[in-house]
């Protein structure tokens, strides 16, 4: 996340909230919010990852090894994360990103 200039020069980020589910049709969506606390005039955007999707599980390093859980309670963030899926075309298929923090 980077600083920036925002509304009456008051100083903000690039950071979003990001949430992950898995729809009734198989598809990851990903939705993410332009601020932590909603209120009531947050912009909601939703994508969609992965259609078609089946036994998706995320997992996430710690710097030393992969993890299936992350304590939301911590104040540390993962070094990367993985989603694992198995998809009609590919079959069994990971993907991995850094967090970037």
């Amino acid at each position: 996340a980077a600083g920036e200039s925002g509304a009456d020069d008051q100083l903000s980020t690039s950071l979003v909230a990001a949430e992950y589910t898995l729809d009734a049709e198989g598809r990851l969506v990903r939705r993410t919010r332009s601020v932590f606390d909603p209120g009531g005039d947050a912009d909601v955007r939703e994508r969609t990852l992965l259609a078609g999707a089946q036994d998706v599980r995320f997992e996430f390093h710690d710097g030393s090894g992969w993890r299936e859980d992350w304590s939301s309670a911590g104040l540390l963030t993962p070094r990367a994360v993985a989603i694992i899926a198995t998809l009609p075309r590919f079959g069994r298929v990971r993907l991995q990103a850094l967090t970037g923090l």
